[in-house]
């Protein structure tokens, strides 16, 4: 997918603000606390749209039976990492469009990968910080122990699709009756790479400050002095919080794009912690509205 980067930081910097607030409950945090990897998984994959709001129904009532073998702390995170995403999605697809005069268009438009190329200098200062590496983001990851002892780019050919493959086997086949119809529903169903990593690989060492111009400063979209931002850093940082008010930094005017998206992304996981301690005043349908999720996404899922 496009601007994973991106997705990750807001489910991460969302997630500290989480458990940084008095008004997210327990079970949430619990969850961010315990399946990081999993929420962080939910950010940075698709179909938010179609079970947010069902699993949340269905998980509040398993939670305080749920059993070690349920594993329903990483399901509830990967679906509140879904939430993180969805919220990105509302906030930044509209002005990726700004950009993309193609509605075809397969592959990701340079403010995709620009957005990317911030966010892996100011949340993950360029590698230094988890998940990512020093080597990410170098040609041939030349800073890596194993880049002198193998073929970089022949193991990138290797492994690429071994990731495919490994997608493939999640798939389902039941009901295909001849090999022909077997290879047909494959090829559909085989993930594709619409994302040329070396774009951003690229992009990281070498931006074009025209561009930068147009798609990162002109329109503001990030700043480091936006409190909701400041709050996020400090507490990635380990440094004091105090007399920073969450309340006034999701409510100041004027903030960056990605502190704006930080508020959404925020707002809906305290909504959707509402839903889930039976706090809210909204039922299954004004959860669909709150979420932006359209009629035909609603499908049944339980």
């Amino acid at each position: 997918m496009s601007e994973y980067i991106t997705h990750i930081a807001v489910q991460e910097d969302t997630q500290r603000l989480a458990l940084h607030a008095d008004e997210i409950c327990e079970a949430f945090k619990t969850c961010m606390r315990e399946s990081p990897d999993a929420m962080r998984m939910g950010s940075a994959s698709r179909g938010n749209s179609t079970f947010i709001i069902q699993n949340i129904h269905h998980f509040r009532d398993l939670w305080k039976e749920r059993k070690p073998e349920d594993r329903l702390e990483d399901q509830l995170a990967y679906t509140l990492g879904w939430i993180t995403h969805r919220a990105a999605d509302r906030y930044f697809k509209p002005r990726y469009g700004i950009f993309d005069k193609n509605p075809e268009n397969l592959h990701p438009v340079d403010i995709r990968i620009y957005h990317d190329v911030v966010m892996y200098d100011k949340v993950y200062g360029n590698g230094k910080n988890s998940p990512f590496s020093a080597g990410f983001a170098e040609e041939n990851m030349q800073s890596h122990p194993a880049a002198n002892q193998i073929n970089v780019t022949q193991a990138e050919a290797i492994f690429g699709p071994l990731y495919q493959a490994d997608f493939l086997a999640l798939q389902s086949f039941d009901g295909v009756k001849s090999g022909k119809e077997f290879m047909n529903r494959m090829e559909s169903q085989f993930a594709t790479f619409t994302v040329d990593f070396k774009r951003l690989v690229n992009l990281v060492n070498n931006p074009v400050l025209e561009d930068m111009q147009q798609m990162i400063i002109a329109p503001n979209f990030y700043n480091d002095q936006d409190p909701i931002i400041k709050i996020a850093r400090n507490i990635q940082l380990g440094e004091s919080v105090e007399g920073m008010s969450m309340a006034e930094a999701l409510n100041t005017e004027g903030q960056s794009q990605y502190a704006q998206t930080l508020s959404k992304a925020f707002n809906w996981i305290a909504e959707a912690s509402k839903y889930f301690e039976y706090q809210s005043d909204k039922d299954m349908e004004g959860m669909y509205d709150a979420f932006n999720i359209n009629d035909d996404q609603k499908i049944e899922r339980y």
